[in-house]
């Protein structure tokens, strides 16, 4: 049964990522005593937005798209504008040292490109008719949506399988790069082929958009309606029949009544102390890829217009892809100047993660002369301007791991007063995580035997709610 709600019971979150703010903001408009704590003196986790010298750039996650349908209802809500990029969105795929514009809107645009032989444009186009014809029920952003048959093989094995292997090494191996930063051996053919569904939506919803004041915007918005408490060092979180207790360090220790848990799954199994084996099984389980944002300011006016250039690993082994910041909107430039974002690969950013700034700007730019056309003849203008080190970026949603996470949230969300939310939880990137942190939010308000709770605005499935197992 649901315990009888109380207007005294407290709910705690633990991080002021965008999970967690949007459970909370969701919960605090309900009525319901919310407090977030984190443990830096900002919100926004992987939403950075970052100014230097005059330059503003997005440093995490960088750019939004039409169908993150969460994050734009909330851009709309706080009156930030839902902006589309000045100059161009077009994809840009590297092979042999030469970059291609890679459309997917039909028959021509695939048979007619050069990046692929023959063979391999009619086996994607195949392919392409085939993911586009499933079932739109399929939700990259809540991938326990995805039939479990799919989750049975790696993308790699998939695609080089069942489509063709240039595919995988020229367009879903280098997309994977750049979005996840791993490669496609590591991810499940059912996070691919729910990806590829969603970008080939017939709306074209798949085009990159930006908020006003950057990726910080919508975290900031969401921070200044709900209660945070920065600078929060949580040491332990212990259960009992009571509740659930926090011990801090540097402040008096608090008792809640749920506490969701918007951390990586790392920080949340060291957090716990207590937990049951089955929440043990399910932390213990996720990968995290690893990358570095580098910075770096080169010559305004220089860059090719595409939204983002996709690097093979067989072309380049550091170097996963690059963005112009400046192809959102000339705003992003200064005095002549804008940023150039380049993001690692994961094995060489964790080579790299402990080295001193100036030693990976050094070797970062070295490598960026020989695959970015751009930068030809612009050495003495370009320099490193800022790095952000991110040893646990993105979750690997590997083979059969989307499963394991459908089979906890369904039957375990919950258990003991703690409920999940994040990216890890078969939710990539920021949509998917502020939908998933609205899932947790809807879950804790249904064991308080709260009704009338709505959730954002969202088309979000319920098939990661699950049961909900009261104290």
């Amino acid at each position: 049964m649901h315990t009888e709600y109380k207007p005294t019971q407290r709910v705690a979150v633990i991080g002021a990522g965008i999970a967690g703010l949007a459970a909370a903001y969701e919960l605090t408009k309900q009525g319901i005593d919310v407090t977030v704590f984190e443990k830096a003196e900002k919100p926004g986790g992987r939403m950075v937005t970052t100014h230097v010298d005059g330059l503003m750039f997005d440093a995490g996650a960088a750019f939004f798209s039409n169908n993150y349908t969460q994050m734009r209802s909330y851009a709309e809500e706080f009156g930030i504008p839902w902006i589309p990029y000045e100059h161009h969105c077009a994809q840009r795929f590297m092979r042999n040292g030469k970059t291609h514009i890679l459309h997917l809107r039909g028959i021509h645009d695939i048979l007619n490109q050069p990046l692929l032989s023959w063979g391999a444009r009619a086996a994607l186009l195949r392919w392409l008719i085939q993911v586009r014809s499933m079932p739109t029920e399929l939700d990259f952003f809540d991938l326990s949506t995805v039939p479990s048959e799919l989750d049975t093989s790696t993308a790699a094995d998939y695609v080089n399988h069942h489509v063709h292997p240039e595919v995988n090494d020229f367009i879903t191996d280098p997309f994977t790069g750049a979005m996840q930063f791993h490669r496609t051996d590591e991810m499940s053919a059912a996070a691919m082929i729910a990806l590829l569904h969603m970008t080939l939506s017939p709306t074209r919803k798949f085009t990159p958009r930006y908020t006003q004041g950057g990726m910080a915007a919508i975290a900031n918005a969401l921070a200044e309606r709900v209660p945070v408490e920065y600078g929060s060092n949580v040491q332990t979180i212990t259960h009992n029949t009571d509740g659930i207790d926090i011990h801090f360090t540097g402040q008096d220790n608090q008792s809640f009544d749920r506490v969701i848990l918007a951390t990586p799954s790392y920080v949340t199994l060291n957090l716990l102390q207590n937990p049951s084996q089955r929440l043990s099984t399910l932390l213990n389980s996720v990968e995290y890829a690893a990358t570095i944002t580098v910075a770096v300011e080169v010559p305004a006016g220089i860059a090719d217009g595409s939204h983002c250039t996709y690097v093979p690993f067989k072309e380049h082994a550091v170097i996963g892809s690059y963005t112009f910041e400046e192809n959102k909107h000339n705003g992003f430039v200064c005095d002549g100047r804008a940023v150039m974002n380049v993001y690692l690969r994961e094995a060489a950013a964790r080579e790299l993660m402990d080295e001193a700034d100036e030693a990976i700007y050094r070797h970062v730019i070295t490598e960026l002369q020989t695959i970015c056309p751009e930068l030809r003849g612009h050495t003495a203008s370009t320099r490193g301007l800022a790095l952000h080190r991110w040893p646990m970026a993105m979750p690997k949603f590997n083979y059969r791991y989307i499963s394991t996470v459908r089979n906890y949230l369904q039957d375990y969300q919950g258990e003991n007063g703690i409920y999940l939310a994040g990216d890890y939880l078969n939710a990539p990137w920021t949509e998917g995580a502020s939908r998933s942190g609205i899932r947790a939010g809807k879950a804790v308000a249904e064991s308080l035997n709260l009704s009338g709770y709505s959730l954002g605005s969202a088309a979000i499935s319920s098939s990661s709610v699950g049961a909900v197992l009261p104290l």
